[in-house]
């Protein structure tokens, strides 16, 4: 019966209409055409001695016929009214979803570029210039990895606190796989489990994609692509190598 009325919905109103029309209309009339001469017999009122039964009697099953029908369209109506509640209701449900899924998303995207820009390191040792220097975001990781690497000319070996150096690795990692499951996180993120009809979480997500592929590209990007294959950062070969794969398969799927 729903299949019915979804199918037909839009010839059921104004054909009810139609129907209760004639019939109250034919209600009226109808007493004036039966009680007229006929040429048959079974059918001739025009002499029935009860000319208020017989117009009652003939106008009340038309009038009966119309309010059933008004009946039916007011319980359809009142249905249609709830039915678009209730996808109005849905509607709004699953934006909600997804403004939560968005901005917990985006939060931690947010997080992870604070953590890049607020990176900060300060070591002493250096034999030229000042002995003590400070570095603060993407350079600060640069110079931790260099001086790991022993790539910093003015800075020998031995002047390396290893504890404060390791301390700061395991910080530049930590920040690169949470980077790595942020990124996961979102690629696989489904809004409201409907992404094939769901164009505002399409959207939403697209955002989150190219804002973390912005990250990438200006603060990562160069880090990756020049350590990546360094055999002496053992530690961070594998999580170098997963971003720089996951970002460029995102970025060609995306265009």
């Amino acid at each position: 019966m729903t299949k019915f009325l979804e199918k037909y919905s839009s010839k059921i109103i104004p054909y009810s209409l139609g129907l209760i029309l004639f019939f109250f209309i034919f209600s009226f009339i109808a007493p004036f055409l039966f009680v007229l001469p006929s040429k048959f017999n079974l059918l001739d009122f025009s002499d029935s001695s009860s000319v208020g039964d017989t117009i009652s009697g003939l106008m009340n099953p038309f009038i009966g016929i119309s309010a059933a029908i008004l009946t039916f369209l007011a319980f359809y109506i009142q249905k249609q009214a709830n039915d678009e509640i209730k996808i109005q209701f849905k509607d709004q449900s699953d934006k909600e979803y997804d403004d939560f899924i968005y901005h917990k998303l985006s939060n931690k995207l947010n997080l992870i570029n604070m953590e890049l820009n607020n990176f900060y390191f300060s070591i002493s040792g250096y034999k030229k210039g000042n002995s003590k220097r400070n570095y603060q975001g993407i350079v600060a990781i640069l110079e931790v990895l260099k001086i790991y690497l022993n790539e910093v000319d003015d800075f020998p070996a031995n002047n390396i606190d290893k504890n404060e150096l390791d301390y700061k690795l395991m910080e530049i990692k930590s920040i690169f796989i949470f980077y790595d499951t942020t990124l996961d996180k979102v690629n696989s993120s489904l809004f409201s489990h409907k992404p094939q009809i769901n164009q505002y979480g399409v959207e939403l997500r697209k955002d989150l994609i190219d804002n973390m592929i912005f990250t990438y590209n200006s603060k990562l990007k160069f880090i990756i692509e020049n350590y990546k294959d360094r055999e002496e950062l053992t530690f961070l070969h594998d999580v170098f190598h997963t971003i720089n794969k996951k970002v460029n398969k995102i970025a060609q799927k995306e265009r």
